[in-house]
Formats: structure tokens, sequence, C-alpha cells
């Protein structure tokens, strides 16, 4: 039951306001989000923390859905990440995805 409020905006100040009623959103599919970070360009580490990240000269998220279905794959940064990772990448976000599915 997610919900979106709505919204009033006043024209004298630019403000927006929530108001009454909203909008029900109906989510059509579950989406599995992974992100890999490339450390020091030789370590390839999954779900980097603070330390991690401040080393990184390459990122990548990939997102697969409800029927693992590649949704997203975004690369950011200098680094360099051959297709061979890449693909490793996305075949762990797969997997990702079937051992979350198996908590829930």
């Amino acid at each position: 039951d997610l919900r979106l409020p709505g919204a009033r905006a006043d024209p004298a100040t630019g403000i927006v306001y929530a108001a009454g009623g909203g909008v029900q959103l109906r989510i059509l599919n579950r989406l599995f989000p992974a992100t890999f970070s490339l450390v020091d360009d030789n370590y390839l580490v999954a779900d980097a923390d603070d330390a991690e990240e401040q080393m990184t000269t390459a990122s990548l998220l990939v997102v697969v859905d409800g029927h693992t279905r590649i949704v997203n794959v975004w690369k950011r940064g200098a680094g360099v990440l051959s297709r061979e990772t890449i693909a490793g990448c996305i075949k762990a976000a797969a997997k990702r995805k079937a051992e979350i599915e198996s908590c829930s």
C-alpha cells in the first residue's frame, strides 16, 4: 500500500506543500540493485564500504528485475572494467537476486 501524497504549490512563494489524497502506486516489478567497486585498479569489491569507496577508481551498478532481466548497468569513474568483469558482475547480481528472494 504505497502512496505518494498529493502536492499543492503556493504561487506566491513557490513552496510546495503536501496535500490530502495522494496517488496509489502500483509496483509492477521488484528491482534488485547490486554495486561493485574497483579498488586500487586491482580488487573488485561488492557493496564497498566508505573506506573502500575512497580508493575506488571505478564503480558499476547492475539492476535486475524479478525475472532476472537486466534493467540497468551503469559504470562510472575512470578505471577500466573489462567486458568479462562486467559480465561477471551481472552474473553476481543475478545470484544475489536469487539469494534475496530465497530470504523473503
